[in-house]
């Protein structure tokens, strides 16, 4: 159940374990995406891609339009990550010291996406914030206690 590089795009292939009820599963875009769930979502179902005014309409794995749909906070705290972190900035040789820059890190990232999921709530007056304006207002807090 390997693709090669050479398969065709947006091409998919399933394999379900009724034992261990795990799917196992590939799909192929630009690169070849091996995927496991436990989500027993067999079969395809169309999706649209669109390129500007073009859509294009194509096939897609079941369990990978669940993951899309219902993506969940450890891919939130990920791509959030990308655009600013300590982690990636850090340039330490004690192994302990770049595991505590880690863990204060994702420290700042949960807060931020709790308080943004907070402004969501009705009661709660709050503007959503982005990640560097978010940093700002810790570092304010801490300097001022």
């Amino acid at each position: 159940m390997i693709f090669s590089k050479l398969a065709n795009r947006r091409e998919s292939k399933i394999c379900y374990n009724t034992i261990n009820r795990i799917l196992f599963g590939q799909w192929k875009d630009n690169k070849v995406l091996l995927f496991i769930s436990t989500l027993p979502l067999m079969g395809n179902k169309p999706a649209v891609q669109q390129y500007g005014d073009e859509k294009v309409f194509f096939t897609c794995p079941k369990a990978l339009q669940a993951y899309n749909k219902y993506m969940g906070y450890v891919d939130l705290v990920a791509d959030k990550k990308i655009g600013g972190s300590f982690t990636h900035k850090s340039h330490v040789k004690k192994w302990y010291k770049k595991g505590l820059i880690s863990i204060l890190d994702f420290m700042l990232m949960n807060g931020s996406i709790v308080r943004n999921r907070s402004s969501q709530i009705k009661d709660i007056i709050r503007d959503m914030i982005n990640n560097m304006d978010w940093r700002v207002y810790i570092a304010e807090l801490m300097l001022n206690w």
